[in-house]
């Protein structure tokens, strides 16, 4: 996670730490919690945002501001599917894990790798 999206975080949970710190542990608690939540949307909502600025900065030859731009203007209208292929590309490489991790739990059942 990257430190642009920590501080927003932060910055959503500030009034609940401050109201903790001035001794109202119930109602600070309950904010800092709340604060979190909309904290958590917020980042997730940038990170599906700018998503796409590396690709345009280094396929499209971008200065930064402009590829920040530029993946915001090719989010638009497809913020879902954005989202949606984002967390494919981050589950896709534990997939096959289980099966890379232990050979014998790849082969069939009988066959001399899993006899011991």
């Amino acid at each position: 996670m990257s430190v642009g999206y920590v501080v927003v975080l932060l910055i959503a949970m500030l009034p609940g730490i401050l109201l903790i710190a001035a001794g109202s542990d119930d109602a600070g608690a309950a904010l800092t919690v709340l604060g979190a939540i909309v904290g958590s949307a917020c980042v997730i909502w940038l990170w599906v945002l700018l998503s796409l600025a590396p690709p345009a900065l280094v396929l499209e030859r971008q200065k930064v501001f402009a590829a920040l731009k530029r993946s915001a203007k090719l989010v638009r209208g497809a913020w879902w599917r954005v989202l949606g292929i984002q967390i494919l590309a981050l589950s896709w490489p534990s997939w096959p894990r289980p099966w890379l991790s232990s050979p014998s739990r790849a082969s069939p059942p009988g066959s001399p790798a899993t006899v011991c």
